[in-house]
């Protein structure tokens, strides 16, 4: 079905990758050697379309924190995670798959680090870091 998919691993369930090996001569191999095409097989539509939106929106987000340009460890770690996540879309294009993987660790702990760490918004962080700084201890001498 195109719209939600087959199933994990439906290239081996579905024998496509049979069919490929008998019909066209190809070697045979599990996935399709692109991510965007494995999750649309494996969730369809709406599972790509939910995979970009989380791929994309969490790219957004540290994008937004890293163009804040405001130095500190949430600025390192949005630049991190930006990193990996444009080495990940542009690998996923020959060989690389979302689905987690041991090669892919590093990337999925980044993105834990960056979901954790990061506000909402840049201006949350903002409002947070002023609000910081109007805040005052009373003295303990007095």
């Amino acid at each position: 079905s195109p719209i939600i998919g087959h199933g994990r691993y439906a290239m081996k369930r579905k024998r496509i990758s049979q069919t490929l090996v008998t019909e066209f001569g190809i070697t045979q191999f599990g996935h399709p050697h692109n991510a965007y095409l494995e999750i649309l097989v494996d969730t369809g539509i709406i599972g790509l379309g939910i995979c970009l939106m989380f791929f994309g929106r969490l790219g957004l987000r540290c994008f937004r924190v890293t163009a804040a340009g405001e130095p500190g460890v949430d600025s390192g770690i949005a630049g991190m995670c930006l990193a990996f996540l444009t080495v990940q879309a542009v690998a996923a294009i020959g060989s690389q798959s979302f689905y987690p993987q041991q090669s892919a660790t590093l990337l999925w702990v980044v993105m834990g680090l960056a979901m954790c760490a990061l506000p909402p918004s840049v201006r949350v962080a903002k409002q947070n870091r002023t609000n910081m700084r109007q805040v005052s201890l009373p003295n303990a001498g007095s």
